[in-house]
């Protein structure tokens, strides 16, 4: 019997999917996790646009580890089955949206996939096509799409640069949710809102296809769009991964940041989004408009 994957119109939907122009926070989202035992794990992610012949696929794009750990047979054991997904639409407003998807009937539709050897995973969380938005079962509510999505066309020259293209010592940013900085007791910045910082690209690991960055990384800044500013435009480059750190006195009980930190670049971005279209192209999908 084929496995047909059923998708569900969503209503009052005002996708972005077009626009060429950027911003350091665009279409960063922050991703929690609330744990058994009380507490959160979080992350950062993104979302990207690209063209199939069922319509433009919108996915959301993330550091593999932020969603869970391997087993030992390179099967990806989710932190939580259940995955919480806020969205700012106004950094200057207190107001927020979020959407809560299901990680495990997401991945027996065959809508999430992942790389074990690299450090990235996709979701596809909607399609756009003849005007209409349809998204999967897998999602259990719909507030978090009544506002204004911003994504990246990851089909755009415009918007994407390739590894090849990247300049040396040319000034970066990301957009993320560094939940682990400040004081819960006293708190001086809010922490569901994206926070962007800015450095430099510091060199290049041709081998992983990876790039260095000059600014350290915090906890929550995993998944987190790394964008470069050329020829006056901000482009996509890749996408935080993990810091650098260094062992004081040569004691590996005490690794410290460096300052430094690594991004996949856009290429490992695009093969995947690239691996994920051929997966789909095999199976029947049913769209169901209500």
């Amino acid at each position: 019997m084929n496995l047909k994957y059923f998708l569900v119109l969503i209503f009052l939907i005002n996708f972005s999917v077009f626009s060429q122009t950027l911003t350091p926070y665009t279409s960063s989202v922050l991703l929690e996790f609330n744990m058994d035992n009380g507490t959160t794990k979080f992350g950062t992610g993104f979302f990207i646009a690209d063209s199939s012949k069922y319509g433009t696929m919108i996915y959301l794009v993330t550091a593999r580890h932020v969603l869970g750990d391997l087993d030992s047979n390179g099967k990806l054991i989710f932190n939580n089955s259940l995955l919480k997904v806020t969205r700012s639409s106004n950094l200057k407003s207190e107001s927020n949206a979020f959407e809560v998807i299901n990680l495990e009937s997401s991945r027996d539709g065959g809508l999430l996939v992942y790389h074990k050897e690299e450090d990235i995973a996709i979701l596809n969380i909607a399609s756009i096509k003849n005007g209409i938005t349809y998204s999967p079962l897998a999602l259990d509510k719909l507030s978090f799409f009544k506002f204004k999505v911003d994504l990246i066309p990851a089909y755009s020259k415009d918007i994407i640069l390739l590894f090849k293209d990247i300049p040396i010592a040319a000034p970066v940013y990301i957009s993320g949710y560094p939940k682990t900085i400040g004081l819960a007791e006293s708190p001086q910045f809010d922490n569901n809102k994206p926070l962007v910082r800015s450095g430099i690209i510091s060199g290049f690991y041709p081998k992983n296809q990876t790039i260095i960055l000059d600014f350290p990384a915090y906890g929550g800044f995993s998944g987190s769009p790394v964008y470069l500013k050329y020829k006056e435009k901000l482009k996509l480059i890749g996408m935080l991964t993990e810091r650098i750190p260094y062992k004081e006195n040569g004691d590996i009980d005490d690794l410290d940041n460096s300052g430094f930190s690594v991004a996949l670049s856009s290429d490992i971005i695009l093969s995947m989004l690239a691996a994920f279209k051929e997966s789909y192209d095999k199976r029947e999908h049913i769209f169901i408009e209500n």
